[in-house]
């Protein structure tokens, strides 16, 4: 296991990006008419208050049959608790090193899964476009916490992926069996397809103090 190599994690960066500047990275053609249909799927959320009930497991079975939006959230919430809670028992109940093993291996196993099915279904070859595509797939269809990661950019080398939510919980320290997981992930992806080289994460700090969390792939020239 070469855990802390898949993924570069570079913390708060204040100025420009990595090589942004020699970069000009394009986001993919369905991107103009989905932005359309993205505005009109968040106006269509529920409001805080609502959103918060479904949090607090107080929607009634009627509203979640009526409300998709309502269903979806509770979906994302669950997702989210099954990962954070399997993390926490590998460390409650295994040593540091175990823990880590375990969770690499089931990120792996996810990682692999996940790119390898989107490729098979749609005849891709793999490289920068078809991350690129499998980006704005996933993202699309995981709920209204992740359309902040729409839409992709991407050039011959690199496919970033710029969120304003933090949907990963990126703010503060990973723990290393955290680290294990999301590591073994991007080398199910790697696995999948050999010219990705690694991922890098980071928090850009805009200048009107905004955060953005930044995920990059990046790939080996083609041959």
């Amino acid at each position: 296991m070469d855990n802390g190599m898949s993924v570069h994690r570079l913390g708060l960066i204040t100025g420009d990006p990595p090589d942004s500047s020699e970069r000009t990275l394009t986001a993919l053609p369905w991107a103009d008419a989905a932005g359309t249909a993205l505005a009109r799927y968040r106006q269509q959320q529920p409001g805080a208050e609502d959103l918060a009930r479904v949090d607090a497991y107080q929607t009634t079975p009627m509203e979640m049959l009526c409300n998709p939006h309502l269903k979806v959230r509770a979906i994302e919430n669950e997702l989210a608790h099954l990962l954070r809670t399997f993390i926490a028992s590998l460390e409650n109940s295994l040593d540091e090193d175990s823990a880590r093993q375990v969770a690499y291996a089931a990120g792996l196993a996810h990682g692999t899964r996940r790119l390898s099915t989107f490729l098979r279904a749609q005849a891709l070859p793999g490289g920068p476009e078809s991350m690129a595509r499998w980006q704005d797939t996933a993202h699309a269809s995981a709920g209204a916490r992740h359309t902040s990661a729409l839409f992709a950019r991407y050039d011959h080398e690199v496919v970033e992926v710029t969120r304003t939510e933090d949907s990963f919980g990126s703010v503060g320290k990973q723990s290393p069996t955290t680290q294990a997981y999301f590591d073994g992930f991007i080398d199910g992806y790697k696995t999948v397809d050999p010219r990705l080289s690694h991922a890098e994460e980071f928090r850009l700090q805009r200048p009107d103090g905004a955060t953005e969390f930044v995920a990059r792939f990046r790939y080996t020239p083609e041959k």
